[in-house]
């Protein structure tokens, strides 16, 4: 799901939470799971970024001297990207399913919003950590039997 987009319905998404869940549609009951399900997505997928970068500093120093250089800054920004990205779906996931007030819901959704990483620029390394990233939740979203992904979380 592209995630400017998905912002865009969030004031929808919205009605879903804040307590209504007593005469939850179905339909919004599926959102609320769907809600759930990406953020569990985005946290894995930080969780590996972060595990994968401590990996290259322990290998190749923190700095990554030499041919590691660009290896390490690559690594680097693209855990940096997943953490703003996780952290923008935790801010979507409590402003859905943990809110207890319409007004937090809209104070969680406004900090999603002012979480989403601007648009790279086409051939930066922005752009290659983003459609990366973009392929990583693409591959984890099809992956049936990824944690996040069980019917029973």
């Amino acid at each position: 799901m592209n995630y400017l987009r998905f912002l865009g319905v969030l004031p929808v998404l919205l009605g879903a939470g804040c307590g209504m869940l007593d005469r939850e549609t179905p339909e919004a009951r599926e959102r609320r799971q769907m809600v759930a399900r990406e953020a569990c997505i985005h946290d894995a997928l930080v969780s590996n970024s972060r595990a994968t970068l401590r990996e290259m500093e322990r290998m190749l120093g923190a700095t990554g001297a030499g041919t590691g250089t660009a290896v390490m800054g690559y690594t680097r920004a693209y855990a940096e990207y997943a953490g703003l990205r996780a952290t923008q779906m935790a801010y979507v996931d409590s402003a859905i399913n943990h809110a207890r007030a319409r007004g937090d819901s809209a104070r969680y959704a406004r900090s999603a919003v002012q979480y989403a990483p601007s648009p790279p620029e086409s051939g930066t390394l922005e752009a290659n950590v983003a459609g990366a990233f973009a392929r990583d939740l693409a591959i984890v979203r099809a992956d049936t039997t990824h944690p996040c992904n069980r019917g029973d979380r």
